[in-house]
């Protein structure tokens, strides 16, 4: 048994939104269409609006007629879109930003877990789950987080492809010397301007490209550092943070416990034993490696010659003036799965 629908009415369109002449027909027995869509043929004349329960749509350019009461909210989606411009596989449950399948489901998780069907623990695993990924082939697809909080399409919904394509194109981009058409790449990896891509890749971060959101697995970390991005800026063609014999670095949990004091940035910098001025401009830098890397980077007890090392060193002491550990590490690769890089809000 099947299901095989008439089509009671089509439209053809140039890749910019416009009608073609004469490629576009309909019945007039049918005056509805996906997400409670009504032709408005009697008013408006035939293919001209869309009235949808919030909005009109102009089919002919794709846009809506009044701009989204939430574009401040949502800057980075066209204030005339709807449902981010994904019309067919999103819906606007409130008429405004868009929703998919995997939102919903959150959506259905969280009241679960209000309403006690569900303890804490099992929600917890429910979101590790969609964070880890897709099963495809027996291989696990590692997924990417957009800003929004949901878990990107699959496969077969499109997006995850292009966001790996367009990280690739970055890549050979930056191989290439390209650094503007690397950033243009790893901007198109995520929806609209979003920035969407692996940890690891947080460079574009680095230079205040976008917001860092991808955190599809957890790195175990085995060392942190913090820099600004005006740190960075200054060696932009640099294969590695920091300087590639040698660079400083603290334990994760020292950092951590650092953070959490809620000190200013001049604060920190005194911490951690930093006479740099540029710490203190820009975005502050948070990098972390895992454990097995820094040991292949020859993790090892700061000796004083070490280049940034100042008058606040304190020999054998292995600690900053403010107490925090420190270490040496060899210069710290941008491209590597291994290295979290993410924008603090300090």
């Amino acid at each position: 048994m099947y299901f095989s629908p008439d089509v009671l009415n089509f439209s053809d369109y140039y890749p910019f939104g416009q009608l073609v002449p004469n490629r576009h027909g309909s019945s007039n027995s049918y005056r509805y269409g996906f997400q409670g869509q009504e032709m408005d043929n009697e008013i408006k004349g035939e293919g001209n609006s869309l009235n949808y329960e919030f909005r009109m749509h102009d089919p002919r350019v794709g846009r809506f007629f009044a701009t989204d009461p939430l574009t401040k909210k949502y800057p980075f989606y066209s204030p005339y879109a709807f449902s981010g411009n994904r019309v067919i596989d999103m819906i606007e449950l409130e008429g405004l930003e868009p929703t998919d399948d995997m939102q919903m489901q959150a959506r259905i998780d969280a009241k679960k877990l209000i309403s006690g069907e569900i303890t804490t623990s099992q929600h917890i695993e429910n979101q590790k789950r969609e964070a880890v990924g897709v099963l495809l082939g027996g291989a696990i697809l590692v997924d990417i987080f957009v800003t929004k909080g949901w878990i990107s399409k699959t496969l077969a919904g499109g997006g995850l492809l292009e966001s790996i394509n367009e990280t690739e194109r970055g890549y050979e981009a930056r191989a290439n010397g390209n650094e503007v058409e690397a950033q243009r790449r790893f901007d198109n990896a995520g929806e609209a301007t979003k920035l969407a891509i692996f940890e690891g890749i947080g460079w574009a971060a680095a230079n205040g490209v976008g917001k860092l959101v991808a955190i599809a697995s957890k790195l175990n970390r085995g060392g942190s550092k913090l820099v600004s991005s005006a740190m960075l800026e200054k060696y932009p063609s640099s294969a590695t943070f920091g300087n590639p014999n040698e660079t400083f670095m603290s334990s994760a949990k020292d950092i951590d416990a650092l953070l959490a004091k809620g000190l200013s940035r001049e604060k920190i910098a005194v911490e951690l034993g930093i006479e740099d001025p540029l710490f203190l401009k820009g975005d502050l830098i948070r990098i972390d490696i895992d454990i097995k890397l820094s040991k292949e980077l020859n993790i090892r007890n700061p000796t004083g010659n070490e280049v940034g090392a100042n008058s606040k060193y304190i020999p054998g002491a292995g600690k900053t003036p403010g107490g925090q550990s420190e270490k040496v590490v060899d210069g710290i690769p941008k491209n590597s799965a291994r290295v979290s890089v993410k924008k603090l809000k300090n």
